[in-house]
């Protein structure tokens, strides 16, 4: 079993960690994603994201996860579609800082 360590990463962005067209492509997928938002909640640190009933929206919010947590690697993300439930939610938490953070920089995204 790995270790995992408590203490909460800084809220750093790593723009090398993506390409020019992952760049795109991942503002893009925000575009979609935030069109197909149907519910937003504000948490303490962060949001969560209620989607319309589409298996191509989950889709999509898995293909931006898998960009942006390797230039944004302090949020956490958590995609589900739980038993019975029509539709899905991506829980979007990082440290401190991290809702205002993704009003600044992720100006796309329901708040």
């Amino acid at each position: 079993m790995q270790h995992v360590d408590a203490s909460p990463l800084p809220i750093v962005c790593v723009p090398s960690a993506l390409t020019r067209e992952e760049r795109t492509r991942s503002r893009e997928l925000r575009r979609e994603l935030a069109a197909a938002t149907v519910e937003t909640r504000a948490k303490p640190n962060g949001y969560s994201y209620r989607y319309r009933d589409d298996p191509e929206i989950f889709r999509k919010a898995a293909e931006w996860i898998t960009l942006e947590r390797r230039c944004c690697p302090f949020l956490t993300f958590e995609l589900r579609w739980s038993q019975g439930a029509s539709t899905p939610w991506l829980e979007l938490t990082g440290p401190e800082g991290t809702r205002e953070f993704l009003g600044a920089e992720m100006p796309e995204l329901p708040q």
